[in-house]
């Protein structure tokens, strides 16, 4: 009998939803990705059902066997993973490219068709402490964003060290990793790595964090880091502050410093340690010469710049020159092809506290909608 290639649309979500009546195993760790996704079958393929398929990741032996729902989840996955799709019954066999975050795939007997990939909500991290726990959520309090509500799903992956653990195994004081999706304002988790299984209520040393000064202060400083966030970072009578050999006051630093922080975290707290101002601009001057970022939602957009509301809940306008590359999904776009919002990701210089020229601007399409490139 000759085996039916079962040909595959793909096209991947930005809202992640629910997933249920799966089976799933997960049998290493071979990457940092986590793939969820859902399988429905077009009225050419099958039986209608997605029942009985088994959805494997190349190379790594993770497999689940899909139910009625067709959702699955893998942890753990490299980049540019492999799915392969099987069925022996009706005689399906396909491959497709997984992408991170959520995975919408269609199975179809007429052509291969990639549609556009994205993960969900650009793969939001959130690092702090629990400070509640339930079964559907977790409140983790954060130095940048506060107390922030994240939603459990039965696709959330939740880790300490590498063992799979429970939403009823998570505690009050553990400080946690959470890579989570952001739609209809609400983060909903897709990874919860728990840090500090070991016992240590979450007390870290020699904590390094190297980042933009955008908000100065004599009693505490708040660095601006493109992987991780916002820090804010308690100066005391302790903290030794350089440029250079030069041995300087807190009321020397500026917006735009860059700075390499050492710290301590404890208590929910970093203190610094020693904070050292980097290389200046040819100028020797400080504001101006500096990057800095500005991530988040467009508020509004005018002329020459924009409103951007950033995820420590903070407003700055951003501000575009002749310079300044605007780019969609790799290809180069107008600034007044931004849309209020969009999801932005903009690198530039400090113009004043809440005000930064950009040189780079990367937008994404606004939550929950599906524009193609």
């Amino acid at each position: 009998m000759t085996t039916r290639r079962i040909a595959i649309i793909i096209t991947a979500l930005l809202v992640l939803g629910g997933c249920h009546n799966q089976e799933r195993s997960i049998t290493g760790s071979y990457g940092n990705a986590v793939i969820t996704g859902q399988v429905t079958m077009a009225g050419d393929a099958g039986n209608g059902s997605p029942a009985g398929v088994e959805i494997s990741v190349g190379g790594t032996g993770m497999r689940a066997i899909l139910g009625n729902d067709g959702r699955f989840t893998f942890a753990g996955v490299p980049d540019g993973a492999v799915l392969h799709l099987r069925r022996a019954t009706d005689g399906i066999d396909a491959t497709t490219t997984a992408v991170a975050g959520f995975n919408a795939i269609e199975l179809s007997k007429t052509a291969v068709t990639n549609g556009r990939h994205r993960s969900a909500s650009a793969g939001i991290e959130i690092e702090g402490s629990i400070k509640t726990a339930s079964a559907t959520s977790i409140v983790v309090t954060t130095e940048s964003k506060g107390d922030v509500t994240v939603a459990l799903t039965s696709t959330t992956v939740i880790r300490k060290g590498q063992t799979m653990v429970a939403p009823g195994d998570l505690q009050t004081g553990e400080q946690v990793h959470v890579k989570a999706s952001f739609a209809n304002s609400t983060y909903t988790a897709l990874e919860v790595i728990v840090q500090n299984d070991s016992g240590d209520n979450g007390t870290r040393t020699d904590v390094e964090i190297e980042g933009v000064i955008s908000t100065p202060g004599t009693a505490s400083i708040v660095v601006s880091t493109q992987s991780k966030g916002d820090f804010t970072v308690a100066l005391t009578s302790t903290t030794i502050i350089r440029k250079g050999q030069t041995t300087v006051a807190p009321a020397d630093l500026k917006v735009g410093d860059r700075v390499h922080v050492k710290a301590t975290f404890s208590n929910n707290t970093y203190t610094a340690i020693e904070v050292i101002v980097q290389d200046q601009g040819d100028d020797g001057s400080s504001n101006g010469s500096q990057a800095v970022t500005a991530n988040g939602i467009v508020q509004s957009t005018g002329t020459t710049d924009m409103v951007v509301h950033r995820e420590n809940g903070t407003d700055v306008t951003v501000q575009v020159n002749s310079q300044t590359v605007i780019r969609k999904y790799g290809k180069t776009i107008d600034f007044s092809a931004i849309q209020t919002g969009d999801q932005v990701e903009c690198l530039g210089t400090a113009v004043d506290a809440t005000t930064i020229l950009a040189r780079q601007i990367e937008v994404q399409d606004a939550p929950g909608t599906h524009g193609g490139h």
